[in-house]
């Protein structure tokens, strides 16, 4: 029937070739009486041309073992997970106890908003004590200014 499904030039012979098919299983059909069966397992029993569900294959007994090894591998693996996040926050922990609390820098006198630098004399911040050396500088030379004027004058 393939030989002649393949070799068809027309619509009328594709034809004949689906009437033998029906024929044949026609034919089939009368010999056996089916029923419709009452376990899934016996769906798989009937001849390929009755239709039929889908019905998913049973897992094997090795599947079902190595899936309880992959389970019980996982929960160890949480534990050991769970295990190494506390001893990491004890750590952390342990660490800022060592540290203890970071001390508070005293603020500017200037500007509140900002600490004071470490290094300024004045006791100001980074910006007001620049600010004030500017203007101790422009002062300076100012007053150097006005001394050899002075004594150019004298």
């Amino acid at each position: 029937m393939r030989d002649m499904l393949a070799q068809a030039n027309d619509f009328d012979e594709i034809g004949r070739v689906a009437e033998e098919a029906k024929r044949r299983l026609e034919n089939l059909d009368e010999n056996n009486e089916y029923t419709s069966p009452q376990i899934m397992d016996d769906l798989l029993m009937l001849p390929y041309w009755r239709c039929k569900p889908y019905v998913r294959p049973k897992p094997s007994e090795t599947t079902e073992n190595n899936s309880r090894k992959r389970n019980s591998g996982m929960i160890e693996e949480n534990l050991k997970r769970k295990k190494h996040k506390e001893q990491k926050k004890a750590k952390y922990q342990e660490k800022m106890a060592k540290e203890g609390v970071r001390p508070k820098y005293e603020m500017c006198i200037k500007c509140p908003g900002n600490p004071r630098g470490l290094k300024c004399t004045f006791l100001f911040c980074k910006a007001c004590c620049r600010k004030r050396l500017s203007m101790m500088i422009q002062i300076a030379s100012v007053t150097e200014y006005t001394a050899k004027h002075h004594e150019k004058l004298i």
